[in-house]
């Protein structure tokens, strides 16, 4: 870019050079950077737990909305009121994420209500930040004690967003089929994609509506006629021992008598041994340093689950259950309940939160003529970062009951250790016959590397396994409704429940909902999906609360309205929804909107804006320093069809930004602040642009537009104290790691600690200007800081490539970096001896070499001696620290 600036001998050269950076696509991402700030975009809930939210296709959305340059007006429309405007399909829906970027709880026992005038708080104060530069927030309570707002100026604002379909208390977010009716969530990929899902949500809904009612009226009229036809399905309890049926039964009938013949006999009970080979090795503890998270969603094939008695292991050894009866169905899955009674803190082993692993699980079935066959159901276990094992979100076919398992243990107290049901599922079914010996082996990893692992885990664990279509003694008031001709609603939903936890056309029908919930949480993954905004068919009440208390409901109940000392909306008589409010945002009628745009676009490019206040533009604020030129432009800007790049281009290519930054000290002193913006301003890059700005110098700098958020390197266990659930950050290994800043995964609380350090906001609420400090840390990060190491190291490699002396090499380094070769022989000289001394230092210490040239996921060429690489890597690392390097002069 430089080059051909530098090489375009027109008399528009400048010009040429502002439409070709118009015209990047990198543009996009410059712009909605700070339009991400002031929209309060995150990754994360917010509040409480602060969990993964899947709304990335809104910033995507944004940086293309920025370099289609859309018209300002548009972008707002969209944002506000997207899910009102049909026209726009799923760009709107897309673009209403922007309603959804509160901060939500997902903390149990949070009140509904109050969380929901939160939300109303929460997206009053936003819009009065982003687009009318004022602090509506402090009309909460009260009137505001220095602006014209009133609390019912605030709450009439806050009624226009009570259509929105939501709740204060949103719980679990954990990704399955449901998360799509649960949440406000959509498919935002291309048509087909989201052709594709729609298909199959719909059969699934179809299958789930079929489950709970269809099947339960096969039972009724079967009952009614007495014609005994409900037998599918049924046939295998006939082959049970003792079941004899003396005449014909309804469907319901037999379904009952074989059940409870079943129940009470001996084909349902299992000798339970705790068989020791001693031919065999005993499990050995498995040391690692971390656990890969693994999601596993799965699926019964024939609905069978084996039942036995409790076993206590002792000692790592091999488990063995032998059946008495024959089952009625293959084995193809295995359930456990991990359970502990009150231990001897003195056992040494009890601890808090201790992650552990089934890592391979093996069910072996040997028949009384000595053959036998098996099957296994393994884990993956990578060592990248600690995690917990999640052994899934599936269901089991139990009237659809959704399960989430996580296995983390709590011992704090050291005793009543808990645990949960988890379901493993083998890769094949096996067959289970009298006679025939069952062995379970489990390895366990364990995160301590403890010297027995017997004493870590197994002492503390009971196994058991249950059959799912017999859970016990069929109950009294199941028998006393079925002989009762009519029933009520709740009665009615009593018995579909528990028929279809016992039917086996029931369960044939839950089997395949389950394997669609499988086939929609495998293809919701792999297909982009943000929340968006949807509608209620009728607006939540809204009134003024005395005091901002959610529980007084004594204040005026409101309708949305814009705030009075702005006017009134033409609306007649009808209710005013978000897109009236969208529309008055950007019309001739409302002062404040274009005048808060154009005075942000200028503090962009002249380093502090006409007014330095971007988000008060009220009496607290500051009245501008040339307020005529201030409305100027945003006539212009209005005038214009609110045309961003119009704006962007009017300003770089006028004079005053294109002065120097460069002034005597007597000029600078009569304006330390540039107020009458004499001079440019020396500006120190953002936080993101810092990164991106060292990753483009070494080469490293990944280009791709959009797409989820990314990890770049993080201290480890800087997210260990986030809990439910425990949080891990998994680095990316791949060119994830060198996107730019903008991509990079926004945690509210725990905000990733370079961007923090540079004065990047949690974003937890909308921020239209960033403070900028000058702190002893900003350079210890710029010198340690993984991304800026590596960096160096990878920018050191080519500048050792560069042909010719040490001094030719340190010119192509500076003209690299900062587009210039070097000022003064001193500045080479120092340079020189910079990588003088060092190359000497590593020399004598290799070690220390080795160390330096390890950091990062790039490898280093084969053919550079390390001793010198780890002394160009310094030097590097004084080029990329250098305060040109960082500020835009």
């Amino acid at each position: 870019m430089v080059d051909e600036f530098i090489n375009d001998q027109s008399a528009n050269a400048y010009e040429n050079l502002v439409e070709r950076l118009l015209s990047s696509k990198h543009y996009g991402e410059r712009m909605a950077m700070d339009w991400l700030d002031v929209v309060r975009y995150a990754d994360t809930w917010g509040y409480h737990s602060d969990n993964e939210r899947e709304v990335w296709p809104y910033r995507d959305y944004v940086i293309q909305a920025f370099n289609d340059n859309m018209p300002f007006s548009t972008f707002t429309k969209e944002q506000l009121a997207g899910d009102l405007m049909p026209e726009t399909g799923y760009r709107g829906l897309t673009a209403s994420t922007y309603n959804m970027l509160i901060n939500i709880t997902q903390e149990g026992g949070a009140q509904d209500k109050e969380f929901l005038v939160k939300s109303l708080v929460d997206r009053v104060t936003n819009v009065g930040t982003t687009w009318l530069g004022s602090t509506t927030g402090c009309a909460v309570c009260h009137d505001h004690k220095f602006d014209p707002y009133s609390a019912k100026d605030i709450y009439s604002l806050g009624a226009f967003f009570a259509d929105i379909d939501e709740k204060g208390y949103w719980g679990s977010s954990r990704i399955g089929s449901n998360i799509f009716n649960k949440f406000p969530v959509a498919i935002v990929g291309n048509q087909q994609e989201r052709d594709m899902f729609s298909t199959l949500l719909a059969q699934h809904e179809q299958d789930k509506k079929q489950r709970s009612i269809k099947p339960f009226g096969h039972w009724q009229q079967a009952k009614k006629t007495e014609e005994g036809k409900l037998t599918p399905s049924l046939q295998a309890f006939d082959t049970l021992a003792g079941i004899t049926i003396a005449k014909p039964l309804t469907g319901f009938e037999q379904w009952l008598t074989k059940l409870r013949k079943f129940a009470n006999s001996s084909a349902n009970t299992t000798n339970i041994s705790n068989e020791k080979d001693n031919d065999k090795s005993l499990w050995q503890p498995v040391h690692i340093d971390s656990l890969q998270t693994a999601n596993a969603s799965a699926n019964l094939e024939d609905n069978s689950i084996v039942r036995s008695d409790w076993i206590k292991p002792t000692q790592p050894e091999q488990y063995v259950i032998q059946s008495n009866g024959k089952f009625p169905n293959q084995i193809s899955a295995l359930q456990f309940d991990f359970l502990s009674e009150e231990q001897d803190p003195t056992k040494n082993w009890a601890a808090k939160n201790v992650p552990f692993a089934i890592k391979q699980l093996t069910v072996s079935v040997t028949r009384p003529n000595g053959k036998s066959e098996q099957s296994q159901v393994e884990y993956q276990v990578q060592t990248d970062q600690l995690k917990s094992l999640d052994l899934g979100y599936y269901m089991i076919p139990r009237a659809g009951l959704e399960v989430n398992y996580r296995h983390e243990y709590n011992l704090a107290s050291r005793k009543n250790l808990l645990g949960k049901d988890m379901v493993l599922f083998l890769e094949k079914p096996l067959n289970w016959q009298a006679g025939d010996k069952v062995e379970i082996k489990l390895d366990l990893t364990w995160q301590y590397g403890v010297e027995n692992i017997g004493a870590a885990i197994l002492p503390s664990t009971k196994i058991k396994a249950t059959h799912a279509q017999y859970l016990g003694p069929l109950p009294d008031e199941i028998l006393a409704l079925a002989n009762q001709a009519k029933h009520t609603e709740l009665e009615t939903e009593y018995l579909t429940k528990y028929y279809n936890l016992y039917s086996q056309p029931a369960v044939a029908l839950e089997r395949k909902v389950v394997s669609g919930d499988v086939e929609l949480v495998k293809l919701g993954k792999q297909l982009p999906r943000t929340w968006i905004t949807k509608t209620r068919k009728e607006p939540r009440q809204t009134r003024v609360l005395p005091r901002g208390d959610w529980m007084d409901e004594t204040g005026e109940i409101v309708t949305p309205a814009i705030p009075e000392f702005l006017g009134k909306l033409d609306i007649n008589d009808r209710r005013a929804n978000r897109l009236d409010l969208a529309n008055w945002l950007v019309s001739a009628d409302n002062p404040l909107t274009a005048r808060v745009t154009v005075n942000r676009l200028w503090k962009k490019f002249y380093g502090i804006g006409l007014s330095k206040v971007l988000d008060d533009v009220g009496s607290q604020g500051e009245w501008p320093t040339h307020p005529e030129l201030l409305d100027w432009l945003a006539v212009e800007f209005i005038e214009s069809g609110w045309d961003i790049k119009h704006m962007v281009r009017l300003m770089v290519t006028s004079a005053t930004y294109r002065q120097s930054s460069i002034v005597d000290s007597k000029t600078r002193q009569k304006d330390t602040q540039n107020r009458y913006f004499a001079r440019q301003a020396q500006v120190r890059l953002p936080a993101e642009i810092l990164r991106d700005n060292a990753l483009a110098i070494a080469g490293l700098l990944d280009n791709q537009i959009g797409g989820s958020s990314v990890r770049p390197y993080q201290p480890a266990g800087y997210l260990s104290d986030l809990e439910f659930p425990k949080r891990y950050w998994r680095t990316e290994q791949d060119n994830q790691q060198y996107r730019r800043g903008l991509y990079t995964f926004w945690q509210r609380t725990r905000l990733h600690p370079m961007l923090q350090t540079f004065d990047a906001p949690a974003r937890s609420e909308g921020h239209a200007d960033r403070v900028v400090s000058n702190t002893p840390l900003q350079a210890l990060t710029l010198l340690n800081d993984p991304s800026f190491v590596e960096a160096a190291r990878v920018f050191a490699s080519h500048i050792m490539q560069q042909p010719g002396t040490t001094e030719s090499k340190i010119d192509w380094a500076l003209q690299t970096a900062l587009a210039r070769t070097s000022q003064s022989q001193q500045e080479r000289n120092t340079l020189v001896e910079a990588y003088q001394t060092n190359l000497d230092y590593f020399t004598q210490t290799p070690h220390e070499a080795s160390a330096l040239l390890d950091q990062g996921n790039q490898a280093n060429p084969q053919n550079l001696e390390q001793n010198q690489l780890a002394a160009w890597t310094s030097v590097a690392r004084i080029i990329l620290n250098l305060h040109e390097t960082v500020t835009r002069l």
